[in-house]
């Protein structure tokens, strides 16, 4: 068996504070349409960069003990390596747990081949195709840059649960190999609370992702994005373009 059961010390990290982060952004300005790149005045990158910081703490103990290429060994023993894996489950979730604010509704590894070899809430994915836990996701992983992190639109995890998350992707790379990926599923809601009230966000392809409980609005025509304002259901709404990482959206608040 292999003894991925080790101990580790690590000091709680501390939120990046504001004046830290304006000292480190770089203000990006646009005459056309005001598109915000930074995170002070965009809370969308405010939002994710929290779990971006947070989870870069756990990609660092993952390739440190090679818990990918470890994990993946496992699912070639005999019987799939279950034994084995759900008495390293324990230690692996104790490391995760030590350099993580437990944000997420789940941690998933999966290696290069998005075959998941470990998952912090549902042990039975163990060895599953991501296909087969959510094509959705497989189509975004698919998509995503293994040079940088990228965020994917909600989508429902567990399926028919419910529940809809944000996935940021972290990928994994040793030796300018990539390994697989860390995927950290954020809860929607989390979104909302941050969000002016009765905010809308649209991505680049004017699908509305985020909406108001009671609004019907599924889709806004890309020219009407483009302007600074905009009337959408009987309500007036300033128009702000945001950027980060991947995300390309429009933000819409009254």
């Amino acid at each position: 068996m292999i003894d991925l059961s080790i101990k580790i010390q690590c000091h709680t990290f501390k939120y990046i504070s504001v004046a830290t982060i304006i000292g480190l952004i770089i203000l990006v300005s646009s005459c056309t349409n005001r598109q915000i790149t930074n995170n002070f005045n965009n809370p969308v990158a405010s939002f994710f960069s929290h779990y971006v910081y947070d989870m870069q703490n756990a990609t660092k103990i993952i390739i440190k003990y090679e818990l990918i290429s470890n994990l993946t060994h496992l699912l070639i023993m005999d019987n799939g390596g279950n034994k084995y894996y759900l008495l390293e489950h324990e230690h692996i979730t104790e490391m995760l747990n030590n350099v993580t604010h437990k944000l997420y509704d789940d941690l998933i590894m999966t290696n290069n081949i998005y075959q998941v070899v470990y998952s912090m809430q549902n042990k039975n994915y163990y060895g599953r195709r991501i296909f087969d836990i959510s094509p959705l996701l497989q189509q975004c992983l698919m998509k995503c840059n293994y040079n940088d992190i990228s965020i994917c639109e909600p989508s429902e995890y567990p399926v028919m649960s419910g529940n809809f998350s944000f996935c940021v992707v972290y990928p994994i790379t040793s030796n300018e190999r990539n390994k697989g990926f860390l995927i950290g599923f954020i809860n929607q809601i989390k979104l909302y609370d941050v969000l002016p009230e009765d905010a809308i966000i649209v991505d680049k392809y004017g699908m509305v992702i985020i909406k108001p409980e009671k609004s019907i609005l599924n889709t806004i025509p890309i020219p009407d994005l483009q302007n600074n304002y905009g009337t959408f259901e009987q309500k007036q709404y300033s128009i702000m373009e945001i950027k980060y990482k991947n995300i390309e959206w429009y933000l819409l608040y009254p």
